[in-house]
């Protein structure tokens, strides 16, 4: 009777470790919801183009050419492009969709340094061309990325 009552024991706990897990994903999911819902409520920005947007994908999407040769030519055009009398430097957070065939989409700036030097960054973005799209399993989906760029003093004319 002992054995059984010790299973009995043991297959109770399990079962409240499960429900437990249950309810703290259950909350992370709830709490993942307000924040989106809160973000949704500080910005008007709307997704345009059709099919669903993928967050996460088996393989990220990313330039064409390699990430030195992105940041050097990003780099080249933000020297060339910078306002005249303008000291601001940082780092800009530019999001975009990259779409199936590898255009990119539905650019805005999330944490930025001022509206000319934002705009710069997103016209430097543009100015480096399509992109891999990003992949889950086989199929190429539209994707979203994040891409900070950091906009240097010595980029400053």
């Amino acid at each position: 009777m002992t054995y059984l009552f010790k299973k009995m024991k043991k297959i109770i706990v399990f079962i409240i470790s499960l429900l437990l897990i249950g309810n703290l994903h259950a909350q992370s999911e709830e709490e993942l919801d307000a924040m989106m819902d809160e973000m949704d409520d500080e910005t008007e920005f709307v997704f345009t183009g059709e099919g669903e947007i993928y967050n996460k994908v088996d393989n990220a999407p990313k330039p064409l050419m390699s990430m030195t040769s992105f940041y050097g030519k990003v780099n080249d055009y933000v020297k060339e492009n910078y306002p005249d009398g303008v000291n601001e430097y940082g780092r800009v957070y530019v999001d975009f969709v990259v779409e199936i065939d590898g255009t990119l989409t539905n650019f805005r700036v999330v944490e930025g340094i001022s509206e000319s030097i934002n705009k710069i960054t997103i016209d430097a973005v543009k100015s480096c061309g399509n992109w891999e799209p990003g992949v889950n399993g086989i199929v190429k989906v539209r994707s979203f990325h994040s891409q900070p760029i950091m906009i240097k003093e010595d980029l400053i004319k």
